[in-house]
Parts: C-alpha cells; structure tokens; sequence
C-alpha cells in the first residue's frame, strides 16, 4: 500500500511489532499469526540489532512481509559501531552491505492516514529514537518532556504510535492519544498488537515460547 498523507488510502485494521532485537522465530509467528487473519498493513518499530536470535533472518522476514518500518537506536548503534559492549550485541561488522543499507535507509518517521486520522509512527518520540514516555509518566514527568510537549503542542497528527521504552501503554494527553506497542524481546514480557482504527481498540497480544497467547489484552482510545 502507499502510505503519507497524500494518499487516499486509509489503514482500518493493521499489525504492529515493536522492538525486535533480533527476535527472528517469534517475527516469523506474528506474521504468520497477522496472515491467517487477512491483516496486510503491517509496522515495524525498528531496533533489529542487538538480541539473542538472527538479526538477518528478522530483517528478511520484515523486508519479504511489505511492512513499514522505522530506525530504532539499537540500530543507529550499530551503524555506528558504538555500544558494542552490551550483552547480547550484534558484533560490528557482522551484517552485510545490502543489510545494513536496509538498516541506514529506514526512516526515523513514517506518517499515514487511518480510520481514526492521520497517524505517526517512529521509536522513541518524533525524530528522537532515544525521548520516551512510560505508562506512569504524570505532571512534571509530561511537562519536562520537552520531545512530548512538541508532539503534544505542535501540529502533529493526533494519534503517535512508538516503541523503545519496552512497555505497552495506551495514553491520552491534551486531545493527543500515543500507543507504545511494546517489544518482541524475549526478556522483557514480548507481546505486539494489532490496532482497529475503525473501533478505537488496541488487541495486545503476549508471547510464551514459541506460541501466541489467545487471550488479548484491550485498550481503547
């Protein structure tokens, strides 16, 4: 599909998997889980680098399914070669050419038009993959958040859809609604979600082993 403001495509009910870290079995199940229910919008949140699985067969699942994707900081690290000290980090170098091309090439923003309005996805917050918000964030946590006062105030899409901070959350602040699809990383309680623009309503879905829970998590904004 295209995708941007300028097409006349609206998404009504679409995939979303957050940071990946490499995670390339549980990229396979979701996909396969998002087929068999005719789910074909499909976004990604970046951070393929940097997990315990195969970074180049998560990639090329992503590449071959048509999703969306942006640039997380994950791996805006390895492009640059520096925190390859973390646990479990993609040894510089390791990747080829064609994919880290891939990797350079995301966007840091991807904006589309929905159901429910335009929307816009990326990591962190706007073009900042490092600025979060955390499902307790309240008061002075908001009001110092200087990226988040930017998207709060500023001409923006009214629904902002991120990843990065690793935890589930669908907030509304001043007319503004930010949903935070988690993450696919095995150590930090893996789920992705599937969105209704239509009804409002988030499915979250977690991940044990190698199946999907049946059972969703709902939220609605």
């Amino acid at each position: 599909m295209l995708f941007g403001f300028n097409s006349i495509y609206k998404v009504k009910i679409a995939g979303f998997i957050g940071d990946i870290h490499a995670e390339d079995a549980y990229v396979q199940l979701i996909l396969t889980f998002f087929k068999e229910r005719g789910i074909k919008d499909i976004f990604c949140m970046g951070d393929f680098c940097d997990g315990y699985g195969d970074v180049v067969r998560a990639i090329s699942l992503i590449k071959k399914s048509g999703a969306v994707s942006v640039q997380g900081n994950h791996d805006l690290w390895y492009i640059s070669g520096i925190m390859r000290n973390l646990a479990n980090s993609t040894p510089s170098g390791e990747l080829s050419l064609e994919t880290t091309e891939y990797i350079k090439s995301l966007p840091k923003i991807v904006n589309f038009k929905s159901a429910a309005g335009e929307v816009l996805i990326c990591h962190g917050i706007l073009s900042n993959e490092m600025a979060k918000i955390n499902p307790g964030d309240f008061g002075y946590s908001i009001e110092a958040n200087m990226e988040l006062q930017e998207f709060i105030k500023g001409s923006y899409p009214p629904i902002m859809i991120n990843g990065h901070s690793h935890r589930r959350m669908v907030k509304k602040i001043e007319g503004k609604t930010i949903i935070n699809v988690g993450t696919i990383f095995r150590d930090h309680n893996p789920c992705f979600c599937i969105i209704d623009f239509i009804k409002k309503e988030v499915y979250f879905y977690d991940l044990t082993d190698d199946r999907v829970c049946s059972e969703p998590e709902l939220y609605i904004f």
